[in-house]
């Protein structure tokens, strides 16, 4: 058995060690030429699959692919059952599609790569990676490799902020001419899918549809109970239109609405019972569509790049997109829809006070950018009414709703 002694020994030869490494990481991304670089790896640590967060990631990876646009680049997540979620955010998408896998580190072969970029996260793991696999290479440099932590560092020790911190100005992806904004891609093989499920399940040639996202991860992005359910029935009403609800978990919310409305009424809703998540995508992108609605929620950044793909590929113009609105409020703290909302073409509705202390609703364009200014003015989406949601889409949106009525 080791002594103190000599644990305490063996560990400051390894921090020394790991202080060599880190400084010759430095070196390496001095150098850093953009031209030189090959394959790229991005490590991606993540726990929790989250919908509306893998659409904005994607929209950063989008302008790294760009700003490497003559490099193969991979991308690792660390989560296998995550990553088979995202898979259904992915699919189609350009450098997205084949080019995403989850492995550990140990089955990846370091070796192939000139540049890794890392998420915060990651930092520790890879340093102790390459300390304890790569440590002899990368110092008679028959690895030359460069490592850049994106996003922004944490409690990080310091001399790995200063080591991997990057320089936004240096590889020059924040400029608005190169953004790259997600997109989300449906073959016309689920097209097809989609066209039969809704004719299965009772969608006629001649009606339109309305797609209404009632469920959130947190409870006070929901409207009232029953300013919602006096929503649904101004909409039920419409002629030659229907409403489709999912039900993704399968918790009985046909029943639940059946007894709010009765038999007759609810046979306008078809009720998606049970479907991933890339079926529900496939749903939101039919060209029956008319009106996507609801709260702050992860289906309305994938009908945004969904409808983004179809102007892109030019298979709509923007006076034929669905009307697309959230509604968004005060929730938790240092939330502000800016960095949510921001060029997404989803209608973002925020419900505030005005100088004289009344409950308005005001497009996001007309609220302040500043989080503590935003936050001020906000009040949460329960305090929304019927009427003034309904007066608000009737006049603000009078061409969109023009096949479907004033509310």
């Amino acid at each position: 058995m080791k002594s103190n002694i000599e644990n305490k020994l063996n560990y400051l030869n390894v921090e020394e060690n790991v202080e060599i490494l880190i400084k010759k990481l430095k070196l390496n991304n001095k150098s850093f030429k953009k031209d030189d670089v090959k394959k790229v790896l991005l490590l991606w640590k993540i726990e929790n699959f989250y919908i509306g967060d893998t659409c904005m990631k994607i929209s950063l990876f989008l302008n790294a692919f760009h700003f490497f646009n003559n490099s193969t680049f991979h991308v690792n997540i660390s989560n296998k059952d995550v990553f088979k979620k995202i898979s259904h955010v992915i699919k189609n998408i350009p450098n997205c599609d084949d080019n995403f896998f989850s492995s550990n580190y140990d089955d990846i072969n370091f070796l192939e790569y000139d540049l890794i970029l890392l998420d915060k996260y990651s930092e520790y793991e890879i340093i102790q990676h390459l300390y304890e696999n790569y440590y002899s290479k990368l110092l008679n440099e028959s690895l030359k490799l460069n490592v850049y932590s994106v996003g922004n560092i944490g409690d990080i020790r310091e001399k790995i902020n200063n080591s991997f911190k990057v320089k936004l100005d240096e590889i020059n992806i924040t400029a608005e001419d190169n953004l790259r904004e997600y997109e989300i891609v449906i073959s016309d093989d689920e097209n097809s899918w989609s066209k039969n499920w809704l004719n299965e399940n009772g969608l006629k040639d001649d009606e339109k549809l309305i797609i209404l996202l009632d469920t959130s991860s947190y409870k006070d992005k929901l409207l009232n109970t029953l300013v919602y359910f006096e929503f649904v029935e101004k909409l039920i009403v419409k002629e030659k239109v229907k409403i489709l609800i999912f039900d993704e978990n399968n918790i009985g919310k046909q029943s639940f609405y059946t007894q709010w409305f009765g038999a007759e009424k609810v046979k306008k809703i078809i009720f998606a019972n049970n479907l991933n998540l890339r079926k529900a995508i496939c749903l939101l992108g039919n060209v029956k569509v008319q009106m996507i609605i609801g709260p702050c929620t992860g289906l309305l950044h994938c009908a945004s790049g969904i409808y983004r793909n179809y102007l892109n590929k030019g298979l709509l113009q923007k006076n034929e997109l669905p009307l697309m609105i959230t509604y968004v409020g005060m929730h938790e703290d240092e939330y502000n829809a800016w960095s949510w909302w921001t060029n997404s073409l989803v209608n973002c509705i925020v419900i505030n006070k005005s100088e004289s202390e009344q409950k308005v609703l005001k497009h996001l364009y007309e609220c302040p950018k500043e989080t503590k200014e935003f936050q001020k003015m906000c009040l949460t989406v329960p305090e929304i009414t019927t009427e003034m949601l309904t007066e608000f889409i009737n006049t603000h949106f009078k061409e969109k709703i023009v096949n479907i009525g004033n509310l």
